[in-house]
């Protein structure tokens, strides 16, 4: 038996890339809502973070279900929510391929100790 190589269409509907989306979304926004108070007489720009948020855009789903057309250059967002959304969905990525390895490294050693 060799290796299952998983697309990415595959890789983005497991459940971890679906838990490290909805982490990252969930750390994003503690950073925004704890952000220092702005100096007196000044304010923080709104950005698309505050646009999506009132929206009700800020979801796991909503990033899910954009995903792929953002990576296939598809997409009709904006380019502000396209690079929210493409940074937070690139890091997840990037962690899930990296859990996928090692899930396939385990089951490589554990085959191995059974042959030997």
């Amino acid at each position: 038996m060799g290796k299952k190589n998983l697309t990415v269409g595959e890789l983005i509907r497991t459940e971890f890339f679906k838990n490290k989306v909805s982490q990252e979304i969930s750390a994003l926004v503690i950073r925004k809502k704890t952000r220092p108070v702005p100096k007196k007489g000044l304010r923080y720009r709104r950005d698309y973070f505050d646009r999506m948020g009132g929206e009700n855009k800020l979801n796991t789903e909503f990033f899910l279900e954009n995903i792929e057309s953002i990576w296939e250059k598809k997409s009709s967002l904006n380019r502000e929510g396209r690079l929210l959304i493409k940074g937070i969905c690139d890091q997840a990525l990037i962690l899930t391929l990296q859990e996928q390895q090692r899930l396939e490294n385990l089951e490589e050693n554990k085959k191995q100790k059974t042959i030997e």
